[in-house]
């Protein structure tokens, strides 16, 4: 899978974010692209794609989904401690 010029915004949330990392934490990774294909397709195209050998959640949406979902209480509470590693037009 490209994630090219569809990628809008990857992240990191959860324990990671808050700082906390041991061997009972896991990576809370948050990725909004474009695509048609649906959700479940897209988190299994990913998880194959990026190969981790970690443990790791995963969350894909799309800008239309994301834009809907930040407003839900589970998603603003892993909004507010949120590392962004990198976002459409957002340069370092």
């Amino acid at each position: 899978m490209d994630l090219g010029s569809g990628l809008r915004r990857i992240s990191l949330f959860g324990s990671y974010a808050r700082g906390r990392s041991d061997l009972r934490t896991d990576l809370d990774i948050l990725i909004v692209m474009e695509s048609d294909k649906p959700y479940l397709e897209r988190i299994q195209e990913l998880r194959a794609a990026l190969g981790l050998t970690v443990d790791y959640d995963l969350l894909c949406y799309t800008p239309e989904e994301f834009e809907w979902m930040k407003e839900t209480p589970f998603l603003k509470n892993a909004l507010a401690d949120e590392w962004v590693l990198r976002e459409k037009g957002v340069h370092p």
